[in-house]
């Protein structure tokens, strides 16, 4: 699916270091989980390696037990899951906005809950270059990174394996675009990749309220005053 701009939301001082410097931090994969507050940030199903939806469940209390269950003439379960968590993983996580033809055609603007990642907003309007610089940088530190669009699903009818590219559907209005290195630690990471004020655009987190997205040949954006 082709990208046809990235925007990072985040708190001016860091953008200003990523827009003139270069400089991405990484957090580690268990920080969206463990210890991220922010509603829009944590994910309690991070780090999941599988889900499975169950028809039916037992509570053992001491002598007695309680049965519930979708099937039968009497269900008394709506929706119930098991997550296998996979405790191994380590890795950090640079996540992005990825303007697409289908966030554009699904939303005209950007979701405003996303104005609680920060007090500032960089719009990079060439993503392929900026996504080369951050490989380059990884290969001078002999580190392969996994990069793709975060796929959603439906927590509550999907059952299958996941990874650190499936969210649960309710953040489908990120359109989250990640960059993923494991260097088997999980502590915070800085990638260093050079200046990119040539490929991008700083705005303050009010204007976000005005940004408008289009379908023409492709995605377009656009700051109405």
């Amino acid at each position: 699916m082709k990208i046809s701009f990235f925007i990072r939301i985040a708190d001016e001082k860091y953008l200003r270091q990523t827009q003139k410097e270069g400089i991405l931090y990484m957090n580690p994969i268990n920080h969206h989980k463990a210890i991220e507050t922010n509603v829009e940030r944590r994910d309690d199903f991070e780090g999941i390696e599988r889900i499975e939806q169950m028809d039916w469940f037992t509570v053992k209390l001491e002598e007695r037990e309680i049965n519930f269950t979708k099937l039968g003439p009497s269900p008394n379960l709506t929706t119930a899951h098991m997550r296998i968590d996979n405790a191994g993983l380590t890795g950090n996580i640079f996540s992005l906005i990825a303007v697409t033809s289908e966030l554009v055609s699904e939303f005209e603007k950007l979701d405003e809950k996303l104005m609680e990642f920060g007090n500032a907003f960089l719009i990079i309007n060439n993503p392929s270059e900026f996504l080369n610089r951050v490989k380059n940088a990884l290969n001078e530190l002999n580190i392969q990174p996994t990069m793709g669009l975060v796929e959603y699903y439906d927590e509550n009818a999907h059952t299958g394996d996941l990874n650190v590219f499936y969210k649960p559907k309710r953040f489908k209005h990120q359109s989250e675009y990640r960059v993923f290195v494991d260097r088997g630690e999980n502590s915070p990471f800085v990638l260093k990749i050079g200046s990119i004020e040539d490929i991008s655009f700083f705005y303050p987190i009010e204007k976000l309220k005005n940004l408008r997205m289009k379908i023409g040949d492709a995605p377009m954006l656009g700051i109405a005053e």
